[in-house]
């Protein structure tokens, strides 16, 4: 992989901060506030904070450790309100008969790095099942979250369709006392094949379900790989999964396989051994990843991304994850809400009885937003 000097001292810290205690440290070269601007693109402040402050004391400049102990301090800050507002939100779905359990976030934080502030949590997490989604939305309106994704209203036909398609809601809170939160309401969880037994994690004293390790390990694999693994800091959590010793890694990989993801699997574990000095364990010593695959998770890594992709970037990401999946099943849920996206229904809005001419006219529908877009 080719890697800017920033870059680079940021996998050597990033390393040294993973108990390679062969890691060596050179900033030679490195701009700072490049070097910062990738630090936070990679949401690396707070694991680095926590693990290698003195380090980062003296081989950078003190206002470059104030801002990465800035921004470690707002994580931790960020994290207690996303606790409290995931209790508030598994409460009133509680109230309303609706199960759930968090997943990722704050719960995987203290679950994997032993801190609710440990590792950068962007949301708040809540999984339910496909059946309960809709009263689950509809509690997460009314306890006064917006629904930014979809934003518009579905009609039931519509509702059915989206819940069959898509595997996320996706909210925002603005009238929080810490400021705006995002929540994501899940009722399918990429790379599990089902879910398996829960698991309790501690959170400010609060016993709160969660997935249990290996589950949060096969997730976790399946969506770094999925963004092609453009933030170090899901990397970060492979390694530190594989440093766990209770994990039967040859269990994992069998599961990954019967759920098509374990494309994803070898590609995680490959990066984090190349890019983070990850030791294998012997059970994943013989496997190796698809070098297509490698490549295109190394050339996410190296690049900044962008807010609007351009039509030919889009379609190669999109190649990348259609060639992640293992089997047609696999490989349409993938291609299936980008051929029948949602974005459609807002475009041309028809009633229910008319929902099927969706289909026929999915072609022509994409080619308009296409259009608009460019």
């Amino acid at each position: 992989m080719n890697v800017t000097p920033e870059q680079r001292f940021l996998l050597q810290l990033t390393r040294a901060a993973l108990g390679r205690t062969e890691a060596h440290l050179d900033p030679v070269g490195v701009s700072w506030p490049r070097f910062i601007a990738e630090v936070d693109r990679h949401r690396l402040a707070p694991f680095l904070q926590r693990h290698v402050a003195p380090l980062i004391s003296a081989h950078c400049p003190p206002p470059v450790a104030q801002q990465i102990h800035a921004a470690s301090a707002e994580t931790t800050r960020r994290s207690l309100q996303q606790t409290g507002e995931l209790f508030r939100l598994l409460k009133l779905l509680a109230d309303a008969s609706v199960p759930a359990f968090a997943v990722k976030g704050v719960a995987l934080s203290q679950q994997l790095h032993g801190s609710l502030g440990g590792r950068f949590a962007g949301d708040v997490d809540l999984v339910v099942a496909p059946e309960h989604a809709l009263r689950a939305d509809a509690v997460l309106q009314a306890a006064g979250l917006r629904r930014t994704r979809p934003e518009q209203q579905l009609t039931p036909r519509q509702s059915r369709a989206f819940i069959a398609l898509k595997p996320e809601f996706e909210y925002l809170r603005l009238d929080g006392p810490g400021g705006a939160l995002r929540v994501e309401l899940l009722w399918r969880l990429e790379g599990i094949d089902a879910l398996g037994p829960r698991a309790n994690v501690s959170l400010g004293g609060r016993e709160t379900r969660t997935l249990a390790l290996e589950d949060h390990a096969l997730f976790l694999l399946q969506h770094g790989a999925r963004h092609a693994w453009f933030r170090l800091f899901w990397l970060v959590d492979i390694v530190r999964l594989l440093q766990r010793p209770e994990l039967d890694w040859s269990a994992l990989h069998a599961r990954a396989r019967a759920a098509g993801s374990d494309r994803a699997l070898r590609q995680g574990v490959a990066l984090a051994a190349e890019l983070l000095g990850a030791p294998l364990p012997p059970a994943l010593a013989h496997i190796s990843a698809d070098a297509s695959l490698l490549a295109e998770a190394r050339r996410q890594l190296g690049r900044a991304p962008v807010a609007n992709e351009t039509a030919l970037e889009w379609a190669r990401q999109l190649h990348y994850r259609t060639g992640l999946a293992r089997g047609l099943t696999t490989k349409w849920r993938v291609l299936a809400p980008h051929v029948f996206s949602p974005a459609s229904w807002q475009m041309w809005q028809l009633p229910d009885r008319w929902f099927w001419l969706y289909y026929p006219a999915t072609p022509f529908l994409w080619l308009w937003r296409y259009v608009r877009r460019s």
